[in-house]
């Protein structure tokens, strides 16, 4: 299928809302940190949001139950190693037989694809050749040409630089959005990280910002999204920064430091209510501590 450029993507996603015309397979491919994987996120609530499809809500069930990482008709596979791999794949792929639970469309994100080995790759191409009802498969690739052309040749490609491009979604437009329900937890967890970043002690100052419950975690995470979102600008890409308090900052970044906190933020969407928070917040002060000058 045709590939779009990324100053296309939010558009092209934004067509299919509206003509409620979808393609089977969509596949989000860049590097790590991108921003595909938030984007695809957003798009799943901005389709099947239940009181406003395209301008989500952030209040119906939908918006609440993805904000809390518990929706039934979001399936996130992450391909494990090993040799019990196809059968957690075909595990996922026997579930979604059924229409979805509550949703115009349910999603099935596979992360990263090019995990998969080639029983499971091959066991994937067979569900594609015979889709379930009211699926789409999201495919995100941080390395797209190890993907299999059978598989890619039934894609529509969402091309991401290591910035994001049109695709990132500002802070202004989650704040407008609802998504900012206690700002007071944000703001805290934000000016945090900015002193980690600024040289205090990261471990002191986790302890005394890091969620103590599920809506302080939803706050928490889009404050470290806009931190990480940032730092990726420093690295030189272009874009308008959310946390001015960074551009003074004398900072020691690393590419691959960075991919590993998007890994950590993507952990704790999918899963966090579930994670030792309290270790896994202290491995994010550290490795932002490593960070300041």
């Amino acid at each position: 299928m045709e590939s779009f450029a990324s100053s296309d993507q939010v558009g092209l996603l934004n067509h299919y809302i509206r003509s409620g015309r979808l393609p089977q397979t969509l596949l989000f491919a860049g590097p790590a940190g991108s921003g595909k994987t938030r984007l695809a996120l957003e798009f799943f609530k901005s389709l099947n949001c239940l009181e406003s499809p395209g301008s989500p809500c952030g209040a119906c069930a939908v918006c609440f139950k993805l904000r809390h990482g518990v929706h039934p008709d979001l399936v996130v596979f992450e391909p494990p190693a090993g040799g019990k791999q196809i059968e957690a794949l075909r595990e996922v792929l026997d579930g979604i037989r059924l229409r979805p639970f509550e949703v115009r469309q349910r999603f099935v994100m596979i992360e990263p694809a090019e995990a998969l080995n080639k029983a499971s790759a091959n066991a994937l191409l067979k569900a594609l050749e015979e889709p379930p009802p009211a699926t789409v498969f999201v495919l995100i690739s941080h390395n797209s040409a190890l993907l299999l052309p059978t598989i890619v040749s039934r894609c529509q490609i969402l091309r991401f630089t290591a910035c994001g491009g049109a695709a990132d979604l500002s802070l202004a437009a989650v704040c407008a959005s609802g998504a900012v329900e206690e700002p007071e937890a944000f703001n805290a967890f934000r000016l945090g990280l900015i002193q980690i970043l600024g040289g205090a002690e990261p471990l002191a100052v986790m302890t005394k910002i890091q969620p103590l419950d599920k809506d302080d975690l939803a706050q928490t995470l889009i404050a470290l999204d806009s931190v990480l979102r940032d730092l990726w600008l420093r690295l030189g890409c272009g874009g308008e920064p959310l946390n001015r308090e960074l551009e003074d900052l004398a900072l020691r970044l690393d590419y691959y430091e960075l991919e590993d906190l998007w890994a950590l933020l993507r952990g704790l969407r999918r899963g966090g209510e579930n994670q030792n928070l309290k270790a896994v917040f202290a491995e994010i002060a550290i490795r932002l501590g490593r960070m300041a000058a």
